[in-house]
């Protein structure tokens, strides 16, 4: 047998089974790439062959460059190797004379696997909230929407049980983005109120000056402009139900007084009014600010936090509940799915790992909105993991100058993608198909996008 026909043979054996092979020199150039690592990747020979493998693929997904630089083999189950694909990895240095000339790698495509296994990881979430919801029926879906069942969770909603089971005033206190308003509401729906109204006040957003009318209402003639039939306040509108106080660190001091006998007394004046009022309402209040230095700053009045504080919920931040980020994601996942009316791929395993070790400074909330950002941008079903790096990133580097972009949501992510496209490209020393592969999407649909955002 010649020398052609040993290659070619060598070639009909690297080629007849369902793994890919790839070889690369010392400078970590592709001398070798087998027709199944063509159909796994998507990347043809032509293009490949003799160029740096660092330019199609992330250095931190290639073992085989681990293989080469260390001169040591490699095995590794469901390797995320970039562009959406999960395999089963062998990697050896290719050694002669001692010295390490080469490396080659061989990979099973798994994908199909992994990608399985979430799916049906995904399907039992939903069946775990549906339990939930069914479990909860006779509570008036009271927890319906409360997502979690880490041991911090459990605990939080062991306190609003309790809490709502009672008539006492409650204060919630945590972070901006834990969901305060959410478990307000859960205090209501489960207790004996739960077919009352629940009226809702968010104390920061009123000006001063309007305050009292919105709050107590007003008589008619009471002021100039007023309704000449007056006005029904807020305090009478949760009339045996729940007035929920949201920001009350917020509350002008002036107002801070005329809701102490509120609550005292039970009773009130319309603005412009002499008859007094009886009110029947129970009060649930948040804050993300610590009450006792604004009680100490002079503030809040001292009075009127101890007659808010007879029970006090914390709510956890995002970040001291990791094992609940899951479950979240996939809630928000199906919730945006709906509104957005998308076939989508379940969240990649790897992007879930991502969501785990970010510190979601903005906890919930934040959560919710990156969800829906990747499935906006999301390209043939697939989510574009690098969204999310580049959002964790800039939130790492905590930049002090923020883009203001003036439109609508549409003009403002247009935008932001144009801006991607732009970082990438330059990353990529501005190859069309490295920019392609590492954006996750088509070359004519890059090249498209380049020529609509003008980027050369």
């Amino acid at each position: 047998m010649n020398k052609s026909e040993l290659e070619a043979l060598v070639e009909v054996l690297l080629n007849i089974s369902h793994q890919s092979y790839t070889i690369i020199d010392k400078e970590g150039r592709v001398v070798y790439w087998s027709m199944e690592a063509s159909n796994i990747f998507q990347i043809s020979n032509e293009d490949i062959i003799g160029k740096s493998i660092n330019q199609f693929f992330e250095k931190k997904d290639l073992i085989i460059l681990e293989s080469l630089k260390k001169a040591k083999p490699y095995q590794k189950e469901e390797h995320y190797a970039g562009n959406n694909k999960y395999v089963n990895i062998i990697s050896k240095p290719i050694i002669c004379n001692n010295e390490v000339v080469g490396a080659i790698v061989t990979e099973l495509d798994v994908s199909d696997q992994v990608y399985n296994r979430n799916k049906i990881k995904q399907f039992e979430n939903q069946i775990s909230v549906l339990e939930r919801q069914i479990s909860e029926y006779n509570d008036h879906g009271s927890f319906s929407s409360i997502i979690g069942n880490s041991s911090n969770m459990t605990r939080v909603k062991y306190l609003i049980k309790k809490a709502a089971q009672s008539e006492v005033n409650t204060l919630i206190t945590g972070e901006s983005g834990v969901g305060k308003e959410l478990f307000s509401r859960s205090i209501h729906d489960f207790s004996k109120r739960f077919k009352q109204p629940f009226v809702t006040v968010n104390c920061g957003t009123i000006p001063a000056n309007l305050f009292e009318s919105e709050m107590f209402g007003y008589e008619k003639g009471a002021f100039s402009g007023a309704n000449q039939k007056g006005k029904e306040g807020l305090i009478e509108q949760a009339d045996k139900g729940t007035l929920f106080l949201d920001e009350i660190a917020d509350m002008p001091l002036e107002m801070q007084v005329k809701l102490l006998r509120m609550i005292q007394e039970k009773k009130f004046y319309r603005v412009g009014g002499t008859t007094e009022r009886s009110i029947d309402v129970r009060i649930v209040a948040a804050t993300n600010k610590n009450l006792i230095d604004e009680v100490q700053k002079g503030t809040f009045r001292e009075d009127l936090f101890y007659r808010l504080n007879v029970v006090n919920i914390e709510i956890p931040p995002l970040r001291d509940r990791k094992e609940d980020i899951e479950t979240l994601s996939y809630h928000f996942y199906q919730l945006s799915k709906r509104n957005y009316e998308i076939k989508l791929q379940p969240i990649p395993l790897t992007l879930m790992q991502k969501f785990k070790h970010y510190n979601w400074p903005g906890n919930v909330r934040e959560l919710q909105n990156i969800i829906e950002r990747l499935i906006i941008f999301s390209e043939d079903g697939d989510f574009q993991e690098y969204i999310f790096d580049d959002y964790a990133n800039f939130e790492k580097n905590n930049y002090s100058k923020s883009i203001e972009i003036e439109g609508s949501l549409s003009e403002k992510l247009k935008y932001y993608e144009g801006e991607i496209i732009k970082k990438i490209y330059k990353e990529c020393d501005y190859n069309k198909k490295a920019t392609a592969v590492k954006l996750g999407i088509s070359r004519p649909t890059l090249y498209a996008k380049l020529t609509y955002y003008n980027i050369t």
